[in-house]
């Protein structure tokens, strides 16, 4: 009887975990800003993929909604606005 509940408790683990999982590719999108321009730029770009839906965005955006975040919740804390123009560096051209 005890094996039997070991057993279940383990699959139930297995499948829980089994669910929750979000895999994470990156990609280097190479486009031209401009239709007439022949520079070319790059930018790093991150495909998030789940049983339920996929997202493709910047690695900027990622960044920024961590470094948001943090000074958010840091002016939460302190009860002082934090300064948003560290934050101009990590611009994209893909939202």
């Amino acid at each position: 009887m005890q094996k039997i509940v070991q057993i279940s408790l383990i699959a139930a683990t297995i499948l829980i975990n089994g669910q929750n999982t979000v895999n994470r590719f990156f990609y280097e999108l190479t486009y031209r800003p401009n239709k007439d321009s022949l520079q070319l730029e790059k930018e790093m770009m991150v495909l998030d993929v789940d049983k339920t839906q996929s997202v493709f965005q910047s690695c900027n955006n990622i960044r920024m909604d961590s470094l948001t975040g943090v000074a958010v919740e840091k002016s939460l804390q302190t009860g002082q606005l934090q300064d948003m123009d560290r934050f101009d560096n990590t611009e994209t051209e893909f939202t």
